[in-house]
């Protein structure tokens, strides 16, 4: 895949690809029921009063701001573009297997599973989503939030295009 720059599509290109990556995450066999990935996947948002368990874990993608800067005067123009990956899931739910179920743990495994989809074929390269973007990577802080085995994940992602 590559897009073209000077596009009017070009953005949502880039955005496709990054969610195209994201929704692929995989978790260890037998931490859901049902399957090692995600239950729902969208490019909108919703509260997790809306997903009911069945539909969880559930991944919905978030624009954020959208930087732009020059390096140089009169140089190329760059752009940086900030994603949220929200993720929900219900600890109670998961690893049918295990007792009494840390939510914290799920939530790792969601996190590193994310952290892995965004990893480059080849390691210690970037990750260009195809080759739409210069290097896309998961940056700032990642705080899973719990109220009553209901887990929250905000997963923030810079995109260099």
């Amino acid at each position: 895949m590559s897009g073209d720059y000077n596009d009017a599509d070009f953005l949502e290109q880039v955005y496709d690809a990054l969610f195209a990556r994201v929704s692929t995450a995989l978790f260890p066999q037998g931490t859901f029921p049902g399957g090692n990935g995600f239950q729902t996947a969208l490019r909108v948002v919703d509260v997790p009063d809306n997903v009911p368990p069945a539909a969880q874990p559930a991944l919905y993608q978030i624009q954020g701001a959208m930087n732009g800067s020059q390096r140089a005067a009169f140089g190329p123009q760059r752009w940086e573009l900030d994603v949220f990956e929200v993720v929900y899931l219900r600890a109670d739910g998961a690893v049918p297997s295990k007792q009494q179920v840390v939510p914290d743990t799920v939530a790792n495994y969601v996190v590193w599973g994310v952290f892995q989809a965004l990893q480059p074929t080849t390691p210690g390269e970037k990750q260009t989503l195809g080759g739409i973007a210069y290097h896309a990577w998961i940056e700032g802080p990642v705080v899973p939030e719990v109220a009553e085995q209901q887990v929250v994940i905000v997963i923030p992602i810079k995109v260099l295009i």
